[in-house]
């Protein structure tokens, strides 16, 4: 194909110039005419219009296989060009039009010539016709081949020539665009003009510039068959030298293909859309597994609602914004708001869902305990809301009241603009709700108020429908879990019942303890306390009357000692035997507490204990009967520095607040051991060598008489602290 467009092209140029030439001039300069048909490398014939032979070159004798034609007069019989179609017929057409006509000749040997019949005229008539000819047997046999190869193809074939014209197309793409059989060297855009989608992303000027192959896809209406999908693809025709003469142009048509395709990419998509149901249900009953396990590996009520709830709410969950649950108490004939989840701002909202995309969360337990973490400091305001709304279950008018007739959720839209949802949306803060009923065994249980109030994400059935599925386990361990906080609340009533029984037994035996620990002090007061007082008159004389520095003198102050610790004794047998009622009067505890500070002054100069106050002013004057909290503050100040051998520091601190005083008495002494802490308030309980081990046993129970309590926390090696609270009130 490319030697025989290139010869195209030379005997094309060699026409032209003999064009200009008429055949009267021709027939004037035979001299070098002459010269011209003899050497011109193409087979030259010469005829009048009549089909009258005028001349031929040997070129033409020879591609003719005869020797000569001077007996030879018209065309008609020259052999084998008579026999041959298209030669008469290309000198007729070349008269009739006046132009150059072209033609392949196929002579009766099988030899096909390329025929240009062209026009010589004189003073614009026609006086003959001159007939190149020359031997493109080899090209043309190539070209059918071509031709009869291209044909077993179902695709459509053109070569289109550096100006876009068609040079050649198969029947396949002349069929499919209507090309006729006068197609060669019409413009392509022609034949597309009703097809303008093939011109739209052509790829024969990009494959021109750049020598490169190129595809794309188009789809076009075909007479007769309708819409089709083509594959498009252009590729370079180079002659000898690598120039890029020719493009050719092959469009297949890809519908059937493509139709496969789409079938496989609807079918890939369906049992995509299979798969993610499947992947959905499995996660649902993952879930569900999760969250019946999780429901009920706590009895707690509080625990379970909020499993339920996250549940809700979770992202890993149904997904909702907030969630609002209200349960019916039967005893009280009233359903009742009872646990909310969920923020109170988008900024909240923001927060909370950014801490939980940085979490990794592999399962609904893990989403548990991370939203437990995340939601540590929220659900305050949901929590309010709901914490003031109960209905009676009488109000057959009331929305939530209605819903536990019915076993369906029901969506509430633009809820504000509809009288029955409006009062809820209201409380609520919401526009858009759904009511979700909760029964467990055939029973109303409550109702689940969900909404997406921050993102304002549409409700769907599909997410209902979850958190009804949610609803079904989560309504039997709600159930589970009021019954057992019933229980609980009998539990507790009967423990109370039992506490009070056990204490006013322990009344008892103390009372009894008392009474006998009475009639003891009495005895010991007469038996002990008159010789001690003697004992110590005497040691008191010798003390004055021995010299200073004598060994009498040292022994006079040992008996002293001894006397004052032993009428310390008889004084904590003879207050525990008492009554302990106190005699209330307004005091400023503040400046009792100094008081005693400076009574020991001394002692704590000796421990080597610094006192350190930090009383509240703003507290003022309390009724309590003050020599007995003075003897408390004793109590506790002694065994301070009982605790701290080596020194230390000893700090009182006053506060106010709730309606009480509260003392503490904070000590850096070695502690209390672990094992001792239930048995320091029991009467004659002492770690001491020294002691009653009664002083904090009477302080016990002169903070009791006075509606106050009295405790401590002790780390051994650290220090130990006292609590004092008495209630703040004044004597009218």
């Amino acid at each position: 194909m490319d030697k025989m467009d290139e010869i195209s092209e030379k005997t094309k140029l060699t026409a032209e110039s003999l064009i200009g030439e008429t055949a009267h001039e021709l027939l004037k300069r035979t001299h070098w005419l002459t010269a011209v048909l003899e050497n011109l490398p193409l087979g030259l014939l010469l005829m009048s219009t009549g089909g009258h032979i005028v001349r031929a070159n040997d070129a033409f004798l020879d591609l003719s296989r005869i020797d000569s034609i001077d007996s030879i007069d018209h065309s008609s019989d020259l052999a084998p060009w008579n026999e041959t179609e298209g030669f008469h017929e290309g000198r007729i057409e070349c008269i009739t039009k006046g132009d150059v006509v072209r033609k392949i000749l196929e002579l009766p040997d099988g030899r096909y010539f390329t025929g240009i019949f062209i026009p010589v005229t004189s003073n614009g008539e026609s006086n003959g016709v001159l007939l190149m000819v020359k031997d493109v047997t080899t090209d043309e046999v190539s070209a059918r081949r071509f031709d009869a190869f291209a044909e077993l193809f179902d695709e459509g074939i053109l070569i289109l020539d550096t100006d876009y014209t068609l040079v050649w197309a198969n029947d396949v793409f002349r069929r499919w665009f209507n090309a006729g059989d006068d197609y060669v060297g019409l413009p392509c855009r022609k034949l597309f003009e009703n097809k303008r989608e093939f011109c739209k992303n052509c790829t024969v000027a990009e494959t021109f510039s750049t020598g490169l192959s190129h595809r794309c896809f188009e789809v076009a209406e075909i007479e007769g068959v309708g819409g089709r999908t083509f594959e498009i693809l252009t590729g370079p025709v180079k002659n000898s030298r690598g120039e890029i003469v020719q493009v050719v142009k092959i469009i297949r048509d890809v519908t059937d293909r493509e139709n496969v395709v789409i079938d496989l990419a609807n079918t890939k998509m369906n049992l995509e859309s299979a798969n993610v149901q499947l992947t959905r249900r499995i996660d649902e009953l993952a879930m569900l597994m999760e969250l019946s396990e999780a429901l009920q590996a706590v009895d707690n009520l509080d625990e379970n609602l909020h499993i339920f709830l996250t549940a809700v709410t979770a992202r890993e969950g149904c997904g909702f914004n907030r969630a609002f649950l209200f349960l019916l108490n039967r005893d009280k004939g009233e359903l009742v708001g009872r646990y909310a989840v969920g923020p109170s701002s988008p900024e909240e909202a923001g927060r909370i869902w950014s801490e939980l995309a940085s979490e990794k969360i592999n399962s609904f337990a893990d989403a548990l305990k991370t939203y437990r973490k995340a939601m540590a400091d929220g659900d305050i305001e949901v929590n309010t809301i709901i914490a003031n709304l109960r209905f009676d279950i009488d109000d057959t008018d009331n929305l939530l009241v209605k819903s536990l007739d019915s076993t369906t959720p029901k969506i509430f839209k633009d809820a504000l603009n509809n009288p029955e949802s409006r009062e809820l949306a209201e409380t609520l803060r919401t526009e858009d709700f759904a009511v979700v009923p909760l029964f467990a065994m055939g029973r109303p249980v409550g109702v689940l108020v969900v909404d997406n109030v921050i993102t304002k994400a549409d409700i769907s059935e599909l997410g209902l429908k979850l958190v009804k599925m949610l609803a079904g386990h989560a309504s039997l361990a709600i159930e589970r879990g009021m019954l057992t906080s019933k229980i609980a609340e009998q539990y507790e009533k009967l423990q109370e019942a039992y506490e009070k029984l056990r204490e006013n037994q322990e009344l008892l035996l103390r009372t009894e303890k008392l009474s006998a620990i009475g009639k003891l002090s009495a005895q010991m007061a007469h038996e002990i306390r008159n010789p001690l007082v003697s004992i110590g008159g005497f040691a008191r004389n010798i003390l004055k009357k021995a010299p200073d520095g004598s060994s009498i003198r040292k022994g006079a102050g040992i008996i002293l000692e001894e006397v004052d610790r032993l009428e310390g004794i008889v004084d904590d047998v003879l207050s525990y035997s008492r009554s302990f009622k106190p005699h209330c009067r307004n005091t400023d505890i503040n400046g009792l507490i100094a008081r005693t500070v400076e009574m020991i002054e001394d002692q704590f100069e000796r421990a080597g204990v610094e006192v350190e106050l930090e009383l509240e002013e703003s507290i003022g004057e309390i009724s309590i009967d003050p020599e007995q909290i003075r003897q408390v503050f004793l109590n506790l100040f002694k065994n301070s520095i009982s605790a701290m051998p080596d020194g230390g520091t000893l700090k009182v601190v006053t506060k106010c607040y709730g309606g009480f005083v509260w003392t503490e008495v904070i000590d850096t002494g070695v502690g209390i051991p672990s094992d001792y802490e239930g048995k320091i308030f029991e009467p004659f309980f002492t770690t001491k060598s020294s002691g009653t081990g009664l002083g904090l046993s009477i302080s016990f129970q002169i903070i009791e008489a006075h509606s106050g309590m009295l405790w401590f926390s002790s780390h051994q090696n650290e220090g130990t602290t006292f609590f004092i609270k008495l209630p703040q009130r004044v004597e009218s």
